[in-house]
C-alpha cells in the first residue's frame, strides 16, 4: 500500500497485522526536507520542516491504525454467530480532529440482509459522533490552552501545534470548553457522592440544611461595616491596603508575603458566593457562583458550583475523606459572615471547629 500526496511523507506499508491487543505496522518512510542556506537560520528552518513532517507522519500512522482496528472489528462480526445476517456494503468516510491535525479514514459498512438497513460497526463500538470526532487529546489541549490565553490565542496555539491553520474555529473551541466543564462538574459531584457513601455517618455531620441565600446577600457582605471594637479592647484602626490613600504598606512588603500557611492537623475552608455576568448564550443577565478553597499543610482543592447546596455537598465529600467528622483534623472556616455561610458552619456536627470572619 502506498500513501502519498504532494508535500508530505511517503509511507509504504509492507506489513499490517494484529497480534492479540497489538497492531503491528512495518513500513518504509521516504521524506524530503529543504536544505536552507548555510547560515544561522539553518537549524531553525530544519526544525520547522521536521516538526511539520512529523505531524503529517502522525496523521498517516493514525489513519492506518484506525483502519486496521476497523478491519479487525469487521472480521470479528462476520465470523461471529450473527455473521450470516450481515454482508459488507463498502465503506464510508469519517473525520477525526486530533492534536496533530485532521485525519480522514474509511470505515467499513455492513447491511442487515433481513431489513436492508446499513450501519458502521466502528461508529457504535467507538461511540463516535455522527460527522466529526474531536479526540480526547485535542479536547485536553484546548482546555489547557484556555487556562492562560484568550479564545483566539488558544485557537491559534492549538492549530500551530497541529500544523493545520483551520483546525478549529472559535465557536468549536468554546463548545469544547463548555462540554469539558460540564464533564468536570459531573465528575466532581460523583466523587463527592461516592465519598459520602463510604462514610455514611458523615452525611448527618457534614450536610446541614441551609436556606438558599438571596442574590443581594451575595454582594452585600463585603459592604457591611466592621463591628466596632469593645471598650478597653484593641480598637486600633487598620491601615488601608496598598494602593489606597493613607496606606503605609509598601509594594516590597506585600511582595514578601508568602502563600497562606496551614498548620498540621487543621483543615481550612474558604467559601464564598458571588454574582457574575452571564455569557449571552445562557439567556441570563447574571449568574450565582459558589466557590470554595480547601487547604491542608501543603495541599489545596478548589471547588465551584451553581448552588450553595451543590458546593456544600462537594466540600462535605472531601471533609469526610480527610477525617474531619472523626476528629482526625480540626476545621477552620474563613468566611465573610453571610447568613448561608453561618448556617453552614453552625450546622456542621464536628468535634472541633472554629470560624473567623474575613472580608
Amino acid at each position: 500500500m502506498r500513501i502519498s500526496t504532494k508535500d508530505q511523507p511517503t509511507l509504504r506499508l509492507h506489513e499490517v497485522k494484529t497480534e492479540g491487543r497489538r497492531i503491528h505496522l512495518r513500513a518504509e518512510l521516504q521524506l524530503d526536507l529543504p536544505l536552507p542556506a548555510q547560515d544561522e537560520h539553518l537549524p531553525a528552518a530544519l526544525e520547522r520542516a521536521v516538526e511539520d513532517a512529523g505531524q503529517r507522519l502522525k496523521r498517516l500512522l493514525f489513519q492506518q491504525a484506525l483502519e486496521q482496528a476497523d478491519l479487525q472489528l469487521l472480521l470479528r462480526l462476520l465470523r461471529g454467530q450473527k455473521g450470516q445476517q450481515f454482508r459488507r456494503r463498502g465503506s464510508a468516510p469519517y473525520t477525526f480532529q486530533t492534536v496533530f491535525g485532521t485525519v480522514r479514514v474509511r470505515r467499513a459498512r455492513l447491511q442487515d440482509q433481513g431489513t436492508g438497513a446499513t450501519h458502521q460497526p466502528a461508529a457504535a463500538a467507538w461511540q463516535t459522533p455522527q460527522q466529526v470526532c474531536l479526540t480526547a487529546g485535542l479536547r485536553h489541549a484546548v482546555a489547557e490552552a484556555l487556562l492562560s490565553q484568550s479564545a483566539p490565542s488558544a485557537r491559534d496555539a492549538v492549530a500551530a501545534t497541529a500544523g493545520e491553520r483551520e483546525l478549529l474555529c472559535k465557536a468549536e473551541l468554546l463548545k469544547v470548553v463548555h462540554q469539558e466543564g460540564q464533564a468536570l462538574r459531573q465528575a466532581a459531584v460523583r466523587r463527592a457522592e461516592q465519598a459520602l457513601a463510604q462514610h455514611p455517618r458523615a452525611k448527618d455531620w457534614l450536610l446541614p440544611a441551609v436556606a438558599p441565600p438571596p442574590p443581594d446577600e451575595l454582594t452585600a457582605a463585603a459592604d457591611e461595616p466592621t463591628a466596632p471594637a469593645e471598650e478597653g479592647g484593641e480598637g486600633q484602626e487598620p491601615s488601608p491596603p496598598l494602593g489606597f490613600p493613607g496606606s503605609s504598606a509598601t509594594a516590597a512588603a506585600v511582595a514578601s508575603e508568602g502563600p497562606r500557611q496551614v498548620d498540621e492537623g487543621w483543615v481550612v475552608v474558604q467559601p464564598d458566593g458571588v454574582l457574575t455576568h452571564a455569557q449571552p448564550q445562557t439567556g441570563y443577565k447574571r449568574l450565582e457562583s459558589y466557590t470554595a478553597v480547601v487547604l491542608l499543610a501543603g495541599l489545596s482543592w478548589h471547588f465551584a458550583a451553581a448552588s450553595a447546596e451543590g458546593l456544600i455537598g462537594e466540600v462535605a465529600g472531601l471533609l469526610a475523606v480527610l477525617g474531619v467528622p472523626e476528629g482526625k483534623r480540626r476545621l477552620l472556616f474563613l468566611a465573610d459572615g453571610a447568613r448561608w455561610l453561618r448556617e453552614w458552619f453552625e450546622g456542621l456536627q464536628v468535634p472541633d471547629k472554629a470560624m473567623l470572619l474575613c472580608w
